[in-house]
């Protein structure tokens, strides 16, 4: 008796693919728009002076805080509403506490539950002496600790610390990254009660200076770096090797600048060029790609003044992205609060699986972005296609086509049993690269015999 044989080609389930009846040449998820600015000159902001003293800047997510480090008048760490660019005070500058270091105060970041860190600036190669301030809160009567005090690379690899700096988590499980200025070494500072810090020194795969004007913290082990002129740059690092290798290099925005910051939830990079002084942001979902969201944003000061030390910061908050675009004793485009929108679209879930959320499978946006304050609209489905209507940015007509699948197969004696999802063509062939041809009539279950082939394969067709 011949073997039987049945062999079933299976396709992807039932989805909907979409192509645009109006389109852009680049969707954007993000717009930007000036949400408020600080300038040099502002009686408001008597930190910000005709100097380079100013290069640190951060958010904080408990408070809607923005904070800025600045050594004008005197170091000193100014805290400002995020909504307003208002001033609402200071940090407890102890100077029992703080104190040496080439700068006694440089760089700034906040981790997720409000702890405030401020590192110095350690240009000696000689002796290294960086130190890491905390403060719990913003509250003027919070002092501040020494929570790290040292030489990051433990005497072994010299280098001058603090021109870069990031915090990333929280507590016990807070991270703070510091890039040599002019080395290919790293330094992440751990704690183990979330008060005294250690410090790994991460030998990298990067040339030397690879790691000014920009650093970024992400998540498991992860960071980003930018030098100005030079690629985006992605490690994944290993605290037990003490090593990091690069897995992601984005080339795209080489020219784009030096400081940035990463959204690593939505992927999103923002970069400031401290040469042309604007502020860029890029969607980096797809890194081969990157694709950046609308123009770049002047800062401020015009005409703008040279910042010799390409120094300065960027940090998201929330909705906002905010920049600094320091100098070289001359002022220059210094704060730009950012908000960040996401245009008007139209999105298509898949509600069959009735999922909690449903899956989103496609979205698509309007022609235009103009604000549609009323929040009017229409969508319906017709003839195999979805029309939106969005009352500032037109029309949307989308055509919806099905791909027939999967195919389930089941025996019951020596019969096979073929069942299917709605409303393919089921085909039938002893070869499967072709010769295919529609079994007139079957629907769905499809009952076969096996009894008198050797083999018989099947598929769907719209």
């Amino acid at each position: 008796m011949k073997s039987r044989l049945l062999r079933a080609v299976l396709f992807a389930s039932f989805t909907l693919t979409f192509g645009f009846l109006t389109s852009r040449t680049s969707a954007q998820s993000y717009v930007l728009s000036n949400l408020w600015n600080a300038a040099v000159g502002d009686a408001n902001y008597p930190f910000l002076a005709s100097d380079s003293l100013h290069r640190g800047l951060a958010y904080n997510p408990v408070t809607d805080h923005l904070l800025v480090v600045s050594r004008t008048g005197g170091p000193n760490v100014y805290v400002l509403d995020a909504n307003t660019g208002a001033s609402v005070g200071t940090l407890n500058y102890d100077t029992s506490v703080i104190g040496g270091g080439t700068f006694p105060v440089n760089m700034v970041g906040v981790a997720d539950d409000g702890a405030i860190y401020v590192g110095n600036l350690s240009t000696s190669t000689a002796a290294p002496d960086f130190k890491l301030y905390r403060w719990a809160n913003e509250d003027p009567a919070t002092v501040p600790l020494l929570v790290y005090d040292g030489d990051p690379s433990g005497g072994t690899n010299a280098q001058r610390w603090g021109d870069t700096m990031d915090v990333y988590g929280s507590g016990t499980n807070t991270q703070v990254i510091l890039g040599s200025r002019n080395g290919s070494v790293v330094a992440v500072l751990t704690t183990s009660d979330g008060t005294n810090f250690v410090a790994h020194l991460v030998a990298t795969d990067a040339a030397g200076g690879d790691f000014f004007p920009g650093m970024a913290l992400g998540p498991a082990n992860t960071f980003w770096s930018k030098k100005a002129g030079g690629n985006l740059k992605q490690c994944n690092s290993d605290l037990t090797a003490n090593s990091a290798s690069t897995v992601t290099s984005i080339s795209a925005v080489a020219g784009a600048g030096g400081p940035i910051a990463i959204d690593s939830t939505r992927k999103l990079a923002a970069i400031v060029n401290t040469t042309s002084h604007q502020l860029s942001f890029y969607d980096i979902s797809d890194p081969a790609t990157p694709e950046q969201q609308g123009a770049g944003q002047s800062f401020p000061t015009a005409p703008p003044n040279a910042n010799s030390n390409g120094t300065g910061s960027v940090d998201f908050g929330g909705d906002k992205l905010f920049a600094l675009d320091s100098n070289n004793g001359i002022p220059n485009h210094l704060l730009a609060g950012i908000s960040l929108e996401t245009p008007d679209n139209l999105r298509l879930y898949d509600i069959s699986k009735l999922t909690n959320p449903p899956a989103n499978v496609d979205t698509d946006f309007f022609p235009t972005d103009n604000v549609n304050g009323n929040g009017i609209g229409s969508v319906d489905f017709g003839n195999e296609m979805v029309f939106g209507l969005d009352t500032n940015n037109g029309l949307l007509a989308l055509s919806i086509q099905r791909t027939p699948g999967p195919i389930s197969v089941s025996l019951r004696d020596n019969d096979a049993v073929l069942t299917w999802p709605g409303q393919g063509v089921l085909q039938s062939s002893t070869n499967v690269t072709g010769g295919y041809a529609d079994l007139n009539g079957a629907i769905s279950p499809y009952t076969n015999s096996i009894r008198s082939v050797s083999q018989v394969f099947f598929r769907l067709r719209n």
